[in-house]
């Protein structure tokens, strides 16, 4: 279909949430190193993705075009739970909505031409297990709409 039903899934081996703004002594604002760091990270394995998927990362030239981005976590479970606990749900943060806009603002210029075209937005914050080997974020991008027609 021309211009939609575009759909990448990469994987980031870290789970974070973006920081927040940091102020100079002038009163200016800043991103945190961690946070740009971060947005490079994804970036790079969202065009990875992209490449390895469609053999190609097209720049993204419309402003009309809605996307649905779907983040699922997965974290360890610390070891200082008792041995006898093998999950609990992850209600510690990072908060739901910062890791959504540490994900949401890295794929700006790359996935979509600004956050603002993403429509549907889901956060899934799996419990944490014992036994896992490595902390990670999968996530999902979906163009859902091509210059304003419903595609599928």
């Amino acid at each position: 279909m021309d211009g939609g039903d575009r759909v990448t899934t990469f994987r980031v081996d870290f789970v974070q949430g973006k920081d927040r703004p940091r102020f100079t002594g002038q009163g200016r604002t800043y991103t945190t190193k961690k946070t740009r760091d971060a947005e490079k990270v994804i970036r790079e394995a969202f065009v990875a993705a992209e490449i390895d998927s469609h053999g190609s990362c097209p720049e993204p030239d419309d402003p009309r075009a809605s996307y649905s981005v779907y983040i699922e976590t997965h974290r360890v479970l610390p070891k200082s739970r008792p041995k006898k606990t093998l999950l609990e749900l992850d209600t510690y943060k990072p908060d739901a909505d910062n890791i959504a806009k540490l994900v949401c603002d890295a794929l700006n210029g790359v996935a979509y031409v600004d956050d603002s075209q993403v429509t549907d937005c889901n956060v899934t914050k799996y419990p944490r297990l014992r036994g896992l080997e490595q902390e990670y974020m999968q996530v999902t991008v979906l163009k859902n709409w091509n210059g304003g027609e419903h595609i599928g």
